[in-house]
């Protein structure tokens, strides 16, 4: 059977990225749950390299409200957008986990790219992800129902995360609350909670302790 994910999974975990050779020359910077590293609009002077941990980067609207877009995980950078001409965040960025963040000035980071072709290929891959990842959401949140994207995002966790248990059976091995993911998917935490009840209920979907099971990973993405 077919294994129907159609969007790119807006966890950008386990990135293949090597950028070992520029880590001395980084303040790293260790980060509580819930650290503000810039606000949308801020003077971007700084790119970070996440070391470990889990970054969410945001937009909010001129009446406070938030739009979670993506979590960057190990091997992700922040801020780069701070290249181009506008000279600012593009988005806010503020950690999901404890992390450890590794900072560069923005100009000596682009020095480093253009010094070598691979950590430009990086650049680059990351910012192709991150663009597919914003252009797949826009399309989601136009024509999208909440009950699929948030099947998805379930999914895209499980083949991220998972830990597999046979052919069809994944555990999803970190844990989110309710609140991300309906940021993630652009929908409230009670339709998060509900959705997630009812999976559980008709057997889609188990929860033991903190962690969700999902029985059958190709009858869930088949889940109309």
């Amino acid at each position: 059977m077919e294994l129907l994910v159609q969007s790119l999974s807006p966890w950008l975990e386990k990135l293949p990225f090597d950028w070992q050779d520029i880590e001395q020359f980084g303040h790293k910077i260790e980060c509580k749950k819930h650290h503000v590293i810039f606000r949308q609009e801020e003077k971007a002077d700084a790119i970070y390299i996440v070391k470990k941990g889990r970054v969410r980067l945001f937009l909010t609207s001129e009446d406070g409200r938030e739009k979670a877009l993506t979590i960057i995980g190990q091997n992700g950078l922040l801020g780069e957008c701070g290249f181009s001409s506008s000279e600012t965040y593009l988005t806010g960025a503020i950690t999901a986990a404890p992390s450890v963040l590794l900072k560069y000035p923005i100009r000596t980071f682009e020095g480093f790219l253009l010094d070598d072709k691979k950590k430009m290929r990086q650049w680059m891959e990351l910012t192709n992800l991150k663009m597919n990842i914003l252009t797949k959401s826009s399309l989601q949140l136009s024509f999208g129902p909440s009950r699929r994207r948030i099947i998805e995002s379930l999914l895209h966790l499980a083949l991220t995360f998972g830990q597999q248990d046979n052919e069809k059976s994944f555990i999803i091995s970190i844990t989110f609350t309710h609140q991300e993911l309906a940021d993630l998917v652009g929908t409230t935490r009670v339709t998060v909670v509900n959705t997630l009840n009812k999976l559980i209920e008709e057997g889609f979907l188990l929860k033991k302790e903190k962690y969700y099971k999902i029985p059958d990973i190709y009858t869930l993405s088949n889940y109309k």
